[in-house]
């Protein structure tokens, strides 16, 4: 009786294991962070962001209202121009390594970022 409940346990542990879905997998493969640089061609005093899914986050003092190249790895990102994840958004994703003769350079202050799946 005690081994049926042990093999009833363990075959249930498994299949929960099972059913987990893909994308865990490949979230846990993301880096986790995003780099943020106040220069183009990411120089200066470049940051790593740690990615909170789905989350405002503020961007890291030297960097906001200073960005002007970043790397988004795999996430796709809202950037903001005001706190909270208010103001304008625009959309990125990748490597945007010079943003000085565009209308984004030095205007982000917050950002919100999703897994790119």
């Amino acid at each position: 009786m005690l081994s049926k409940i042990i093999i009833l346990i363990t075959a249930l542990a498994a299949s929960t294991v099972l059913a987990a879905p893909a994308t865990t997998t490949l979230e846990r493969r993301q880096r986790g962070y995003i780099t943020l640089c106040p220069e183009s061609l990411m120089r200066g005093d470049c940051r790593d962001l740690g990615i909170q899914t789905g989350e405002c986050q503020e961007l890291p003092n030297g960097i906001r209202d200073r960005l002007s190249s970043f790397d988004t790895y795999g996430y796709t990102c809202q950037f903001f121009t005001d706190g909270s994840c208010s103001g304008r958004q625009d959309d990125f994703t990748g490597n945007h390594d010079n943003l000085r003769q565009t209308q984004w350079n030095d205007e982000k202050s917050s950002i919100k970022c999703t897994f790119n799946n």
